[in-house]
């Protein structure tokens, strides 16, 4: 992973040395649907995500950088656990029921993208690309087995991964273009114990604050 975030940042850098393109500011509001480790445990959830766009090679290639924190709720109220308990007078295995309830959880991290512009028709393009995301997670949770243990948390954990993206984007006028996105994000802590990913479907607005060659207006 560490190889990978390097030469993402590498590319990254090269193109800002070599920007001959045009820019982008975006808003847009994003479903993020839980899978991998947190599916198991949180509802979908729509998150605010604000980003910065760079273009060259005339529109043919893209950078994108931005920021998007997501809160979730609990899937259940209570979620049934057990442990296994061995040794002391009992030799043999004994399971003790508990339970768990995530009080609170959520998400926020930068992510950047590299994407190509696959398409080109009219006043639509459509992109596909590749990125990194780098964050933390939050979350309260309480933990309780009969008579054993009882546990209440409050964990900050760093997380990061890759993401995949391709969108349509839809020019509305010399300075606004609309799109529809939709991301896999393979994200887990930074330890890889625990699975973080999820699905993200978005719609937003770009504003164009700078130089949009001629020949991409109307």
């Amino acid at each position: 992973m560490k190889n990978i975030r390097l030469l993402i940042i590498f590319i990254f850098l090269s193109i800002a040395a070599t920007h001959q393109g045009y820019a982008q500011l975006g808003f847009k509001l994003t479903e993020i649907v839980p899978n991998g480790d947190i599916g198991q445990f949180f509802n979908k959830g729509i998150a605010p995500d604000i980003y910065y766009i760079d273009y060259f090679r005339a529109g043919k290639f893209r950078t994108r950088v931005g920021f998007l924190y997501s809160k979730l709720s609990s899937r259940k109220d209570t979620v049934p656990q057990y442990m296994v308990q061995v040794g002391g007078f009992n030799p043999n295995p004994v399971y003790i029921p508990g339970y768990l309830v995530n009080r609170d959880f959520s998400m926020m991290y930068l992510h950047g993208d590299v994407s190509y512009r696959f398409l080109h028709i009219n006043k639509f393009s459509v992109f596909g690309g590749l990125g990194i995301v780098m964050g933390k997670s939050h979350v309260v949770y309480y933990r309780g087995f009969e008579t054993v243990i009882e546990e209440e948390g409050n964990v900050d954990t760093i997380i990061e991964g890759l993401c995949f993206v391709a969108d349509v984007e839809y020019q509305l006028s010399k300075h606004f273009d609309i799109l529809a996105e939709g991301a896999l994000n393979k994200i887990s802590s930074s330890d890889l114990t625990t699975s973080y990913g999820h699905s993200a479907f978005s719609l937003g607005v770009n504003w164009v604050f700078f130089d949009r060659p001629k020949k991409e207006w109307f």
